[in-house]
């Protein structure tokens, strides 16, 4: 009589695989993220050191929940250094920036702030804006802009630009 064991063995294991995949599968709907893109970056000088950073965005809630959005951070990533974080500004304050500051060219979309609901298969075009202690050559010359949206329930999502043009 042959050791049926092994087969046994690799059947049990090929069954239980099966249901965690089955499990995985049903319940990725219920896990609260977003998927997105940066849009469009406009920068303005605020002093020789800082400047003004402006991100349009596209972001879609693929699952079957809210994401109910708690803050945003916004990182500029240099070549050869570090990301450097900007300081996100309140919707009062973005108003200001397009009704004073011309230079920045149209305010294409309403700023993405606290409390901003993304239902359940919602798409939204959004804007964040930042003030970033670099200067505007230096952003200029960027990896990428990204920005990272926590969720009311300490989920988090990141959006970072695709490819810089000149």
């Amino acid at each position: 009589m042959r050791n049926r064991f092994p087969l046994i063995m690799l059947a049990s294991l090929v069954v239980i695989g099966g249901l965690v995949w089955t499990f995985v599968a049903t319940n990725q709907g219920s896990l609260v993220t977003l998927q997105g893109s940066i849009l469009k970056i406009r920068t303005f000088p605020l002093t020789p050191q800082s400047t003004l950073v402006l991100a349009d965005f596209r972001v879609t809630n693929p699952s079957k929940l809210p994401f109910v959005v708690d803050k945003l951070e916004m990182f500029v990533d240099r070549p050869g250094g570090d990301p450097v974080s900007g300081d996100i500004l309140s919707r009062a304050d973005v108003e200001l920036v397009f009704q004073y500051q011309k230079l920045t060219g149209p305010k294409y979309n309403d700023p993405l702030i606290a409390a901003n609901k993304i239902q359940p298969g919602e798409t939204v075009d959004r804007m964040s804006a930042a003030r970033v202690d670099l200067p505007e050559a230096q952003i200029d010359g960027r990896t990428a802009v990204r920005i990272r949206i926590h969720e009311f329930n300490h989920q988090v999502a990141e959006i970072a630009e695709a490819g810089k043009q000149k």
